[in-house]
Parts: structure tokens; sequence; C-alpha cells
């Protein structure tokens, strides 16, 4: 009778490289668009998987903004949620 330990091996290896590859591919087209989008201060739309703009209604009405509020993502150091 032949063992079936060989044949298990490559089996198991090859299930490590298919997961792998599948974990890399994920973080690399879901992940890391939207975290290179974050540092740079945009918006992540993670359904279109677009990089947006935010707009500031005040620029956008030409209406004076509020003196007491300030733009969150120029204010450095703040998160925006």
């Amino acid at each position: 009778m032949k063992s079936s330990i060989p044949m298990l091996r490559w089996i198991f290896l090859g299930a490590f490289v298919l997961a792998s590859a599948g974990i890399w591919g994920y973080e690399w087209y879901f992940v890391r668009p939207g975290r290179l989008c974050e540092q740079a201060h945009r918006w992540w739309d993670a359904k279109l998987h677009r990089c947006l703009q935010p707009i500031w209604i005040p620029d956008l009405t030409h209406r004076p903004a509020p003196s007491n509020v300030a733009k969150p993502w120029t204010v450095p150091g703040r998160e925006v949620h």
C-alpha cells in the first residue's frame, strides 16, 4: 500500500499558496487603495471603489463660512470620520 503523505503534502502546499495569493490580492485591490486615499485626506467610497475629494459647502455655494468652523480635513492631526 502506497503512502498518501506525499500527495497530501502537495495538496496542503497548494491550498496554502492559493490562500496566501488570495489574501495578498484582497489587500492589494481593496484595502491598499482605501488606505492611500485616506492618507491623501480624501474620502474612500468602498462601494464604488473610488477616491473622492470632499467639498466644503461654503466653497460650493459661495456663502461666507462660519467663523468658528475649520475645514476638518485641513486641520493637522485631526481625523475625518
